[in-house]
């Protein structure tokens, strides 16, 4: 009677311990991809603002009155350009990549000019628009 008294409390508790553990894993479980979505959603966000200030850069310095290139220039085209490049292909979105793509050419033809870069830019302006209404979406 006691031996079976001992035999069934140290069952119990084994298996209370069990499902603790297994509680607790699955807790750990839910955890770690709370943690994942809410990383990934971070660097999401991170690409994306790592690809729209250069563009809205750019976009003011078009639409600015005055004709300085002071941000994007022949100088600054080829490390603007990575960034941009670089945030856009990682998003992983191909309309994007395609829009990047499509701008790629007015933009450089910017960045070179130096005499009266106003015209350029503004072939510049519906390129750079599309892909911050993209982006726009993609953070939404």
């Amino acid at each position: 009677m006691f031996q079976e008294r001992v035999l069934l409390t140290l069952i119990s508790a084994f298996a209370g311990g069990f499902i603790g553990f297994l509680f607790a894993y699955g807790m750990a479980v839910i955890h770690r991809r709370w943690d994942f979505d809410r990383a990934r959603k971070e660097s999401r966000q991170k690409h994306i603002a790592a690809a729209r200030v250069p563009l809205d850069m750019i976009r003011a310095e078009i639409q600015s009155d005055y004709a300085l290139q002071s941000y994007f220039n022949r100088d600054t085209e080829l490390g603007v350009m990575r960034q941009i490049s670089e945030a856009v292909f990682s998003l992983g979105d191909t309309s994007l990549q395609q829009a990047l793509n499509r701008a790629l050419r007015p933009l450089h033809e910017y960045a070179q000019t130096t005499l009266n870069p106003k015209p350029v830019g503004e072939k510049c302006l519906p390129n750079i628009e599309e892909i911050l209404k993209s982006l726009d979406a993609m953070s939404h």
